[in-house]
């Protein structure tokens, strides 16, 4: 056991000391590691659908416009990339963001099957998490520039709810809500592309999409770009800032989601990288 302990360890330690070799012509540009951490300045305009469980259709609501949620707000956002390969790389991305509003609404809403009246008082709120797992293929791979075609999937977690208390008579109030939970893969492809055109200053950029497709229970498109510049403030250390956009238009029918979303967001990040 321990002999085969100790030949496992070297050849895993020689694999790593061959791909860092291999890539030690530009590590900032091509790093087998790098982390970077930071927050997103965003604006988004998300209108979605809820469908109630007994066919009843839901309005369109504008939840920025018409529940009066925030149009801007902070997210938090990492990512991990991994280049095991000379021409391959992982990259994983998060991020989340949470809005919330109370206050009056100035047309009626059915939401999930439930109605609420113009002028009632109404507790929203409105969160969207995302995960971007995406492959990288280097078609072509240079000391200073790169380009490559992707695929990945980014797992959307939606979570909203509606709450009010609505007057149904002389101070008599019902209490009325609804809440729906989301989990929906979005497959899609595209490329990216990289470069150090000098020194310490690394770009990058990229944009995917999804054409209009069935996946089990929803149907819809979706699309996505960011680019980036990064200055490296440090031999394995660099701040940069980068500006994304992202849309997805889907219909689900799911047993705790149903109806439309048509999601966008756009905005300014700023991060930290380290890369090694």
């Amino acid at each position: 056991m321990t002999g085969t302990f100790m030949k496992t360890s070297v050849l895993a330690l020689s694999l790593t000391f061959a791909a860092a070799t291999a890539q030690a012509q530009s590590p900032r540009l091509w790093p087998v590691f790098s982390a970077a951490g930071g927050a997103y300045a965003l604006s988004t305009d998300n209108v979605a659908r809820l469908d109630g469980a007994s066919e009843i259709a839901g309005t369109n609501v504008d939840w920025e416009r018409d529940l009066g949620l925030p149009g801007a707000t902070w997210a938090p956002s990492m990512n991990v990339s991994w280049q095991p390969f000379r021409r391959h790389s992982i990259s994983v991305d998060y991020v989340r963001y949470k809005q919330s509003q109370s206050g009056a609404i100035a047309r009626d809403l059915v939401i999930g099957g439930i109605a609420f009246p113009a002028g009632v008082n109404v507790d929203a709120r409105f969160n969207i998490g995302e995960v971007d797992v995406a492959y990288t293929c280097w078609l072509a791979r240079r000391e200073k520039f790169g380009i490559g075609a992707s695929l990945g999937v980014v797992v959307l977690d939606l979570d909203a709810e509606v709450s009010a208390a609505v007057e149904i008579g002389a101070q008599r109030f019902e209490a009325r809500r609804y809440s729906a939970r989301a989990d929906a893969p979005v497959p899609m492809i595209g490329a990216a592309a990289r470069g150090n055109p000098w020194g310490r200053f690394v770009w990058r950029a990229d944009g995917r999409l999804l054409p209009t497709v069935s996946i089990g229970n929803s149907r819809g498109h979706a699309a996505t770009y960011n680019a980036s510049a990064e200055f490296f403030v440090l031999n394995h250390g660099a701040v940069g800032v980068a500006y994304t956009g992202k849309a997805t238009k889907a219909d689900f029918d799911l047993s705790d989601w149903r109806g439309r979303v048509d999601l966008r967001s756009r905005g300014w990040r700023t991060f930290f990288r380290i890369a090694l």
